[in-house]
């Protein structure tokens, strides 16, 4: 899922770099879920067509429909991953005073919530009062689908107007993503609850309901994971990580925490961390071009240059120039701040 790169810098240390290649890491993130489904028919195979209803733990560790076992663990993992990821597009967009920072910082919080519900099945609690008080049966016996199924409209209709200015191979991915997941784990699960209020659960419909259910899931999360990191590399280049030592130097900046730099002779954007004091360390290059006058008011006034009703493409447009600007600034030192400087 990441590559290790290490990378030499100046005076007295080397940093390590971690690289997530979307592609790769959906790939083999990908797989590890093609093997859990795997894994899961196979427990169906054992109960339904063997009787064996454990198999030494192994029938309820994969089990498709079930708590607290690997299926639902690493399902829940990757809904928090997209989260973290947002959360990291949001951060990006918020420090080159991009629109939208604000829903996508929902949206990432929204999607830890998904993580801790599928974690913990909350949702399946809802069923029962629900179902009590509506007297529901039938397609709705799983009567969270109600409730879930309400949120998930209110929630579609609120950020349509977003989904909209989206690139369109971004938005094509986030709506077949979401195409996957709310027709897995709505709309197979009203057949699952008509099949299991008719006493079917523990047959072989409910079972394989279950299993293309999951797959759905599965997939709609991995696509929204690669959409995520694609937009993310298409806006700030290669995404990666650096580890840095503390002993290093480093020249104070106004950043706090992970900040966005980018490296004009790679091509790849990084978040790095400085001392354990939030300061960020720029690469030593005496090369690097000199801030004039008109980088300086980019810097201080970075909002004059969106209008917030323009075209994707021109916000994204200001974001790369706004970008460089960040660039030349983290690039260059003034010879007085360089250590042993003159």
């Amino acid at each position: 899922m990441a590559t290790v790169e290490h990378r030499p810098v100046a005076l007295d240390g080397a940093g390590l770099r971690l690289r997530i290649p979307a592609g790769r890491t959906v790939a083999r993130l990908g797989a590890i879920a093609a093997l859990l489904l795997v894994g899961g028919f196979l427990a169906e195979v054992a109960r339904v067509g063997f009787g064996h209803g454990r198999l030494h733990g192994l029938v309820p560790l994969l089990d498709l429909d079930g708590e607290a076992n690997l299926p639902a663990a690493y399902s829940a993992a990757l809904l928090a991953l997209c989260g973290a990821t947002l959360w990291l597009i949001a951060a990006w967009r918020r420090q080159v005073a991009a629109p939208h920072v604000r829903p996508l910082r929902f949206l990432s919080v929204l999607l830890v919530v998904m993580a801790v519900d599928e974690a913990s099945q909350i949702h399946v609690e809802v069923s029962a009062p629900v179902r009590s008080a509506l007297e529901l049966d039938g397609f709705l016996y799983y009567s969270w689908v109600v409730v879930y199924g309400a949120l998930a409209l209110a929630l579609a209709v609120a950020f349509l107007p977003l989904i909209g200015r989206l690139g369109r191979g971004t938005r094509a991915m986030v709506l077949a993503a979401a195409a996957l997941y709310v027709g897995g784990a709505l709309g197979l699960e009203l057949a699952g609850s008509a099949v299991a209020d008719g006493g079917g659960r523990g047959e072989w419909p409910y079972a394989l309901l279950t299993t293309v259910e999951e797959g759905m899931e599965f997939a709609g999360v991995l696509l929204l994971l690669y959409a995520l990191l694609a937009s993310l590399r298409a806006g700030c280049g290669q995404v990666s990580a650096r580890l840095v030592s503390a002993g290093w130097p480093h020249r104070a900046s106004g950043c706090r925490g992970a900040t966005v730099a980018r490296r004009p002779r790679t091509g790849s954007w990084s978040s790095e961390t400085g001392t354990g004091r939030g300061d960020v360390m720029p690469p030593r290059d005496d090369d690097a071009p000199r801030i004039t006058e008109d980088d300086r008011r980019v810097m201080e006034h970075p909002e004059e240059g969106f209008d917030p009703a323009a075209p994707a493409e021109e916000i994204d447009r200001e974001i790369a120039e706004q970008a460089e600007v960040s660039e030349r600034d983290a690039e260059w030192i003034d010879p007085e701040e360089r250590v042993g400087g003159d």
